[in-house]
């Protein structure tokens, strides 16, 4: 007789005898005894639960001043502080003061203009809280650009008279600029013809020929350059050296909660202070050309890719001095509502708290 080979039962038919046979085994013998756990023992066994993500919405204008907001998020420095942000476009920084009054943006970046002070004066405490530009005197990509057409005719500020500019909003510290450009050419603002015009269509309005001059920054100083539409007249800088001319801006919802409003700030210089690694050195590399491109409002990677980005302080802190000189504009020009000062509007103790926990920059 042969020896038979026996084969294993399949899991399909072992599967419902085995697991009757251990139901009984566990009825029989029943559960084991434990002693109950202490208080302290099933606090310990309790999970702690993770706060949930403060969410927060920050309006931007979309250009590359912006940029270390996009590397901070990217990068998940805003992650690392248990932040959930979300980005608001917005044309001009006038129109951010609206929502940040209401309690609908929490943070602000973009433009330092009178609404800022107006808003303090009406008793809404919205705060100047760290630096996103500033113009050293020979930085090309915050300056003052003319129609192509015209670069034979317009020389000296005092060749601005009879032309048209464009700006996105009037009380703005590019008006301050304007001020003093006219000033250096012995003109008043009744010998310029001033057209508000969103920065994002001054290129379509050089090509028009409905403007003739006007100030640029990026990605629209690159964009007049490439296009052909314009060339760069003056920088920024020249006329008002190392101007600080937009800023981070914190709203009432944001200045009444101390501990949030401290670690924005620090997500926030963890990405300038990236962002650094590519002052005016281009091209800029393929990650952060994304990363502006994905946020900002130029969406050709060509034109990001050699697109410098803005100088800061890379310790947030804002430059009063420089502050003062544009709220004595607003206040000369009738811009302005009450007596606000500086001192009120400008509020360094974020950037203090942060650079207290990172250090002090080290570019």
């Amino acid at each position: 007789m042969r020896a038979q080979t026996l084969r294993p039962m399949s899991l399909t038919r072992i599967g419902p005898v085995l697991l009757a046979l251990l139901a009984v085994i566990a009825a029989s013998c029943g559960p084991a005894s434990t002693p109950a756990p202490t208080s302290a023992a099933a606090t310990t066994a309790q999970a702690t639960p993770v706060p949930q993500p403060t969410k927060l919405k920050v309006g931007v204008l979309g250009t590359t001043g912006d940029a270390p907001l996009y590397i901070a998020f990217e990068k998940g420095y805003f992650r690392e502080q248990n932040l959930d942000i979300e980005f608001v476009q917005f044309g001009s920084a006038l129109d951010m003061i609206a929502p940040l009054a209401a309690k609908q943006l929490d943070v602000g970046s973009g433009g330092i203009g009178a609404a800022l002070f107006n808003a303090f004066s009406q008793g809404i405490p919205i705060k100047l809280v760290a630096e996103t530009v500033r113009t050293p005197v020979d930085w090309k990509s915050n300056a003052w650009f003319v129609r192509t057409d015209l670069k034979d005719k317009v020389k000296t500020p005092a060749d601005l008279k009879g032309l048209t500019v464009s700006l996105a909003a009037t009380c703005t510290v590019i008006d301050t600029e304007l001020s003093v450009l006219l000033e250096k050419g012995g003109l008043k603002r009744s010998d310029i013809t001033v057209r508000t015009v969103p920065y994002a269509d001054n290129a379509a309005a050089f090509a028009s020929k409905s403007i003739d001059f006007t100030y640029g920054f990026e990605p629209y100083a690159t964009t007049f350059q490439s296009t052909g539409v314009a060339y760069l007249w003056l920088t920024g800088g020249s006329v008002i050296p190392n101007h600080v001319q937009s800023g981070i801006l914190y709203g009432p919802s944001m200045t009444a909660q101390l501990d949030v409003a401290q670690r924005w700030m620090m997500a926030y210089l963890k990405g300038a202070r990236e962002s650094y690694k590519y002052y005016n050195s281009l091209p800029l590399p393929d990650d952060i050309t994304q990363m502006v491109v994905k946020w900002g409002v130029q969406k050709d990677p060509a034109r990001v890719r050699t697109s410098p980005l803005s100088p800061r302080n890379l310790d947030g802190s804002v430059d009063t001095n420089s502050v003062k000189t544009d709220l004595d504009f607003f206040k000369a020009n009738g811009c302005i509502q009450g007596s606000p000062t500086v001192e009120q509007v400008v509020d360094n103790s974020y950037a203090a708290y942060a650079v207290s926990k990172l250090g002090k920059s080290t570019p």
